[in-house]
């Protein structure tokens, strides 16, 4: 009789320790089922996205720039799509981004990364003044039809990077130095990299 309470007693701990390895096994399961954070940086996943090829190709001309926002930090990236490129281009005579001047296209980069620590979309609020890597400031608003960076609206908001967060905007942010020129005669000399010394004479 003892011999069978024994047997029976071990049978009923190997049946429960059975079934606590089952639930723990399932929670874990579920677990991962919850993505683990990205380990893409903001270049990377701009360059995974097709709508941010023109912004791509005009990152991978300044090296340094790319290396910056490969690194790790805390980096917010208003990031104009492919068909802002387009618009601004037109607006401004010139056919693709490697027509801007060097210095002129870098100013325009930096004006679409903020200086201070990554912003989520709920981190912005109406009329707030965020400080850009060019030393200009761009200004938020919030119409109640989303969120407006300066002129651009955000289209895709919160892209979470490994270091920072990227916005898509469907408007190149341009620095307010050259929003005069801006659609005006000159513009096209002004922006075109072959009239660089002319540009600094004048």
């Amino acid at each position: 009789m003892k011999n069978f309470m024994r047997i029976k007693e071990r049978l009923l701990f190997t049946f429960f320790g059975v079934l606590a390895l089952t639930v723990i096994s399932c929670s874990d399961d579920d677990d991962s089922s919850v993505p683990p954070p990205t380990a893409d940086n903001i270049v990377d996943i701009a360059a995974s996205t097709p709508e941010l090829s023109t912004l791509v190709e005009a990152l991978t001309l300044y090296p340094d720039l790319v290396n910056t926002l490969s690194a790790p930090g805390t980096f917010t990236v208003f990031a104009p799509d492919n068909n802002a490129f387009t618009a601004v281009l037109g607006d401004i005579g010139q056919s693709s981004v490697n027509d801007l001047s060097e210095d002129v296209l870098r100013d325009i980069l930096e004006y679409h990364v903020a200086s201070s620590a990554a912003l989520f979309a709920a981190d912005l609020s109406d009329g707030q003044t965020v400080g850009m890597v060019n030393g200009s400031s761009v200004v938020v608003s919030l119409p109640g039809t989303g969120v407006l960076i300066n002129d651009s609206q955000v289209s895709t908001a919160d892209i979470e990077a490994s270091n920072g967060i990227i916005h898509i905007v469907d408007a190149v942010l341009v620095p307010p130095a050259m929003l005069p020129i801006l659609g005006t005669i000159v513009a096209p000399v002004y922006f075109d990299k072959d009239f660089t010394t002319l540009v600094a004479a004048v």
